[in-house]
């Protein structure tokens, strides 16, 4: 099974654009592995899919969900970068941590 954590800008946007995103993302990675790795499993790791016993702050802070981030970093083979990640600092440094610790890369095109 593969691990796949997708790594997304979220500032300002509705949680239904999130959603979106998330969902368009899910697709074409399992395009790719359909094509590249035909019997590849995959489970699919996002901050906004918590676990149901997971307890969050009322009115968490941005450096909350980051943290909960890297701590979701710390079990996946894989981060995928969705577009427009440069521009979200979150991503810049789930991407930074990713590459400290020899996770894969893989950016939306």
């Amino acid at each position: 099974m593969k691990r796949i954590f997708i790594s997304q800008p979220m500032n300002g946007l509705t949680d239904e654009e999130i959603i979106k995103v998330r969902d368009e993302a899910i697709e074409e990675l399992r395009e790719i592995y359909q094509f590249f790795y035909k019997n590849k499993e995959l489970e699919i790791v996002s901050t906004t899919e918590l676990n149901k016993h997971e307890i969050i702050p009322k009115n968490p802070h941005r450096l909350w969900w980051l943290g909960r981030a890297i701590q979701l970093l710390a079990d996946v083979d894989e981060i995928y970068m969705c577009k427009g990640w440069e521009n979200a600092s979150g991503c810049c440094v789930e991407k930074y941590v990713a590459t400290l610790y020899n996770i894969d890369i893989r950016y939306q095109k």
